[in-house]
């Protein structure tokens, strides 16, 4: 029985041995470090895009035990240059891990193209992994995706204005081009500003553009395929002279691979149609002497300025400058600064005519006309050391019954009597052709023209000479003078007329 009890008591201590020992081997290791890690076997790498498809291996800690998976997350954005396998939905894809896998991969395929647009730098990251599974140390991988197509070199493209340097009248109704070339259309990308100058053109008042000119300046963009720019531009018609005025149009600045070219100023000119035809005026040349007299026009056709420049043979130059009152009558012309010519009227007529200098009348001529109106004769008198005037001469105008001057004689007074007078010149004009003359030979008052035909000969009777010209003419298309020939022997005078 004794026996028995200790056979009994062994046993039951042997059980418990047992049952202790399963009891350790049941228990489970420590739960973080039971999970199986999960990460890139390398930080980078690179494919070409037209190479094929690019394995990437992640390596497990160690040999899974467990199915399970883990996320694989990139920018969405780069999703359009590559395909994957396992397939990507949304910029993440789940790679699967097999019981007993050691290592798992994915596949990168590029999508190859054929337009040079840089390489593709993408970024596999480890989002997450299931139950058993953890992510590594190596997160995140670099796939380069490099572009085989070579880049093609941006070369500089040129601007130039397709010269025209047109001229067009201000009643022109059409839109008018000013082309720019633009080189290496294909490759040209940037701006191009313009800019306009004028001393005598108003934006809105002489002309307009398209598109419009801000503040005298328009930026215009040139994309890939721009060959030509145009800006348009519209002359604006009026009732009044204005004057002819010039427009430069300017390439001032560019932007992106355009570069300003040789022609980067193009000259537009708008043509005064009130304007149109009037004398301009005209130069003489004869004996190493020369004159050269230019005429500008207020707005109701009235001489507003006279530019002169004579050669005798020094050159000497100077600016005529006419003032008008409220009823259109010329009251001044300033010639040189402090030297004024006033002029005073009576029924409508000029009646006197002084010449100052700084402030002080120096001499004054008195008109007289005749029953046809026109200016019969004329004293002229100067200022004498003791502040009085007295006669410096006297000058009898004759006309022709239609109004062109014949004669003008010219009178002193005698020596010791300021009663009798004596004729020292006569300058006579015998003939005159059926042509209108712009500027007559003989000018007695800048309001009245004396010579209304152009003369075909002209003496000239002073000191003991007589000088007599013969003159011919020579014309433009239009029918208007264009040249005067005075021959006197050997001696020629040449005159030369223009206009607007």
């Amino acid at each position: 029985m004794k026996k028995n009890v200790q056979k009994l008591i062994g046993l039951l201590l042997l059980a418990l041995y047992f049952l202790a020992c399963d009891d350790e081997e049941l228990k489970d290791p420590d739960p973080i470090a039971a999970l199986t890690a999960v990460e890139f076997t390398f930080d980078s790498d690179a494919v070409k895009e037209h190479t094929g498809e690019k394995t990437i291996t992640l390596a497990l800690s160690k040999q899974a035990l467990h199915e399970g998976s883990v996320k694989i997350a990139f920018d969405t954005a780069l999703a359009k240059h590559f395909t994957t396998s396992p397939t990507a939905q949304n910029g993440s894809l789940i790679l699967g891990i097999n019981k007993g896998d050691n290592t798992v991969s994915l596949k990168v395929t590029p999508k190859d193209n054929t337009v040079a647009d840089g390489n593709k730098i993408v970024v596999l990251t480890l989002k997450e992994t299931s139950d058993k599974y953890q992510t590594g140390l190596k997160k995140a991988f670099t796939l380069t995706i490099q572009d085989d197509e070579t880049p093609t070199p941006v070369k500089d493209s040129y601007v130039n204005f397709i010269p025209l340097n047109a001229t067009i009248k201000e009643s022109n109704t059409e839109w008018h081009d000013i082309n720019v070339h633009v080189s290496e259309s294909q490759t040209v990308n940037g701006s191009i500003e313009f800019q306009t100058q004028s001393g005598t053109a108003t934006y809105g008042v002489h002309y307009i553009t398209q598109p419009a000119f801000t503040n005298g300046k328009l930026t215009l963009q040139a994309v890939p395929g721009t060959s030509v720019i145009t800006i348009k531009v519209l002359t604006l018609n009026n009732d009044f002279i204005s004057g002819n005025v010039d427009i430069d149009f300017a390439i001032v600045e560019t932007s992106g691979n355009i570069k300003k070219g040789v022609t980067i100023s193009e000259l537009f000119k708008i043509t005064d149609d009130e304007l149109e035809g009037k004398p301009k005026g005209y130069e003489t040349s004869g004996g190493g002497w020369g004159m050269k007299k230019t005429y500008e026009y207020n707005s109701k056709g009235d001489i507003a300025r006279v530019l002169w420049e004579n050669y005798t043979p020094n050159v000497s130059t100077g600016i005529h400058t006419y003032d008008y009152n409220d009823a259109d009558q010329l009251i001044r012309i300033s010639t040189d600064p402090g030297h004024d010519i006033t002029y005073h009227w009576e029924n409508g007529k000029i009646t006197k005519q002084e010449k100052a200098r700084d402030g002080v009348v120096r001499s004054y001529s008195e008109y007289g006309y005749d029953d046809h109106g026109n200016v019969g004769s004329y004293r002229t008198f100067y200022l004498q050391p003791n502040g009085t005037f007295s006669l410096s001469d006297v000058t009898l105008l004759l006309y022709h019954l239609d109004g062109n001057l014949y004669k003008k004689i010219v009178y002193y007074p005698k020596a010791n009597s300021a009663e009798e007078l004596e004729v020292v010149s006569e300058t006579t004009f015998d003939s005159y052709l059926d042509a209108d003359n712009p500027f007559p030979m003989v000018e007695v008052l800048p309001n009245m023209k004396t010579q209304k035909n152009l003369p075909s000969t002209y003496r000239h009777q002073a000191n003991g000479h007589d000088l007599l010209y013969n003159l011919s003419y020579e014309f433009r298309p239009d029918g208007k003078v264009g040249k005067r020939t005075a021959i006197k022997g050997t001696t020629t005078d040449i005159a030369v007329y223009h206009y607007y």
